[in-house]
């Protein structure tokens, strides 16, 4: 019995094939798939010899005079998961196998990524999104999207980056953990963490942690997100919620979809404040800790306030340089004059420019970038400390009070700005 000629492309070629023509195809196909493998396996070895020459660099940077006690460690992207359509979780090794540092559940990471097309080397902070595992570290970052992939990385791109640039066997620096926003260990009354967005992240440390090592303490977790595409951890946090009673989980969808429904994938529509959320916080004693964009902070602490909480009852983080938090005041060395706006002139030093400040800019970090001046800045809020320079001579005050520790002759620049002449060396 004959059998229907069959067609195979093959390239461009379409070759007519019988049953014992078949054998031919399988010489094709044997010889394509071993052609494939051997290009899979190049791209791999390819990318193998990309990291140990990285990693080897990362070394010799750390051995280098400037970095001998900066406290960076190489790390290596073990794993990346999607949280969500827009969240990416980074699983980090130490790039030597050691056990990694203790941390407290709310701290972040330093990072400092690759050289731009400018040089530059940009530095981030991540709040680490897990509880402390000797094996790893763990940063969940949201993607923001951009159209020019070549800009300046050391202002804006780097979650872009990290997205589509940072693969499994890639190395990169990190210091930490460190930061002030973390959870009190001594305080053993209930805990209520809200968070908006990507603000998750730290609350995901502080509830795992406190789950394995405070249970049956009481837990109240506010969550504002728009609907379940961008809902990072959400079968992490209903798994929670269904096995521990302690756990109080309020998810509020900003903008659910029609296939999404109440009771089921969230728990209430719109945003929430401390209003609406009275018959749901606790009456004993709490700590609160807020984590979100700025001013959806602020507002929440100034209602908190309001209502009769203690301002050390209430912590919050910010990495985005623009909050200043009203229990907080302005810290210069002469509280008259931080509140007018003066003319100085500011020498920076090692780039040989002297500028004139006129209170066009907020701080000293965004006159440097503005004139092509490169300084280290991670936070700009005043926490990770990578934005310090040596203070030679002058007078500065900060939009606020620094949570990274600073000596007289130092200034933090993503928070200062001059009260008289000063000299810089930047």
């Amino acid at each position: 019995m004959l059998v229907s000629p069959e067609v195979l492309a093959t390239g461009t070629a379409v070759t007519l094939i019988g049953y014992s023509g078949w054998q031919v195809v399988e010489t094709l196909w044997e010889s394509w798939n071993q052609s494939t493998e051997g290009r899979n396996r190049q791209a791999s070895h390819a990318q193998r010899v990309a990291s140990s020459v990285e990693l080897a660099r990362l070394e010799g940077l750390l051995k280098s005079s400037p970095n001998t006690t900066a406290g960076w460690r190489p790390m290596v992207v073990a794993e990346i998961a999607d949280e969500s359509s827009d969240c990416r979780s980074f699983y980090l090794i130490d790039a030597f196998g050691q056990e990694l540092p203790s941390f407290f559940p709310g701290q972040h990471l330093l990072v400092q990524l690759p050289a731009d097309k400018h040089g530059r080397r940009p530095l981030r902070c991540y709040s680490l999104s897990d509880a402390h595992d000797p094996r790893y570290y763990r940063l969940t970052i949201k993607r923001i999207p951009i159209i020019d992939r070549e800009l300046d990385r050391s202002q804006r791109g780097l979650s872009d980056y990290l997205h589509y640039g940072l693969r499994e066997g890639d190395s990169l620096l990190v210091r930490g953990p460190q930061g002030h926003f973390h959870i009190d260990p001594t305080f053993t009354g209930p805990l209520v963490l809200m968070a908006a967005g990507i603000g998750i992240t730290p609350m995901i440390s502080m509830l795992r942690w406190s789950l394995q090592n405070k249970p049956g303490r009481d837990i109240h977790l506010f969550y504002q997100v728009r609907n379940s595409e961008q809902h990072p951890f959400a079968p992490l946090l209903q798994n929670w919620k269904s096995q521990r009673n302690e756990l109080h989980l309020t998810t509020f969808y900003s903008r659910p979809e029609s296939h999404e429904f109440k009771g089921i994938h969230f728990d209430e529509v719109g945003r929430f404040d401390i209003a609406s959320l009275r018959n749901y916080l606790p009456t004993q004693h709490s700590k609160f800790y807020l984590c979100g964009p700025n001013e959806w902070m602020l507002h929440l602490e100034k209602q908190l306030l309001e209502h009769g909480k203690e301002p050390a009852d209430i912590a919050w983080e910010s990495f985005g340089g623009d909050a200043t938090s009203s229990t907080s005041t302005i810290l210069p060395n002469d509280s008259a004059d931080s509140e007018r706006t003066i003319s100085a002139k500011v020498n920076f030093r090692a780039s040989g420019k002297e500028l004139v400040w006129t209170g066009e800019y907020k701080t000293l970090l965004e006159m440097a970038e503005a004139n092509d001046i490169a300084l280290d800045a991670g936070c700009r809020s005043g926490v990770c400390g990578a934005c310090i320079v040596k203070k030679i001579c002058g007078r500065i005050a900060y939009a606020k009070k620094p949570t990274h520790p600073v000596h007289e002759d130092e200034v933090l620049s993503c928070i200062a700005r001059p009260l008289e002449n000063i000299e810089v060396d930047a």
